[in-house]
């Protein structure tokens, strides 16, 4: 007997439209206690992708963990400017349905997050802004370093514009991202607590291959978070921006946490 995939829609309050999302249950396991983790997609994605592109069901049968996937459109995981507040419905109204519906548990210990590229942002922009709710964040080709927005210029005019756009949507027009809690490596100057937990208490999953485009952006994240003294595991290798990168780094991190 494997794992179950449920795909919920339900109403929301601060969305003004019905959600949806995928739930992975593993068998034979009691839903208050079991770990969960809050699997994040990326640009332009959707709550199918790890379905549809990893084995994540399988591995959350082997590892008997829950799995969450939502939908967050192309916000960045934040409260948009011109949109959807994301960021407050996820940590607060989501993560409230979810563990009502399904009985997981609210406590730190039982709970993670992870995700990829612009959702490695959102794992742990969400993670050091929530240490309290969160044991362990991964992001997996993340985009580590949003207060950097030169890294977006492409010489593409198209891709440059769209670019533009998107961040003018999410943050505001000339957006000014460092020292806020939308700069992660910021976040990790201040070790930011709450309610007793710090970002530092978290334990942290990184990934990026040494060909993505985004390999520098988390070289720099990277060298903050060494020298701050987060409990970092950080992992590299040949590897592009990729889902075949990222269905071989899901299992290493569940592997790492729940062996």
């Amino acid at each position: 007997m494997g794992a179950s995939v449920i795909n919920c829609k339900f109403d929301t309050n601060l969305l003004y439209y019905r959600d949806e999302c995928n739930v992975i249950l593993p068998s034979s396991i009691c839903p208050k206690d079991i770990k969960v983790l809050y699997l994040l997609h990326g640009m332009h994605g959707t709550c199918h992708d790890w379905i549809t592109y990893t084995n994540i069901a399988r591995l959350a049968e082997t590892y008997k963990v829950a799995v969450v996937c939502p939908n967050a459109k192309n916000s960045f995981y934040a409260d948009m400017k011109y949109g959807e507040p994301f960021y407050t419905y996820l940590i607060s109204e989501f993560m409230q349905y979810i563990q009502r519906t399904f009985g997981f548990s609210d406590k730190r210990k039982d709970n993670m997050i992870a995700g990829l590229s612009m959702g490695g942002y959102g794992a742990l922009k969400i993670a050091f802004n929530n240490p309290d709710k969160f044991c362990i964040a991964g992001s997996f080709s993340g985009v580590l370093d949003l207060a950097n927005i030169a890294s977006f210029i492409t010489g593409n005019e198209e891709n440059d514009r769209r670019n533009s756009e998107l961040f003018r949507n999410i943050f505001g027009e000339n957006p000014q991202l460092a020292d806020t809690d939308n700069d992660l490596i910021s976040l990790i100057r201040r070790n930011k607590t709450v309610n007793g937990y710090s970002i530092k208490d978290l334990k942290v999953y990184q990934y990026c291959g040494n060909t993505d485009f985004l390999y520098m952006l988390n070289l720099n994240f990277k060298k903050h978070a060494q020298e701050a003294g987060l409990k970092l595991k950080y992992m590299t290798d040949g590897g592009a921006h990729e889902w075949e990168r990222w269905s071989e780094q899901i299992a290493l991190f569940l592997n790492e946490y729940l062996q």
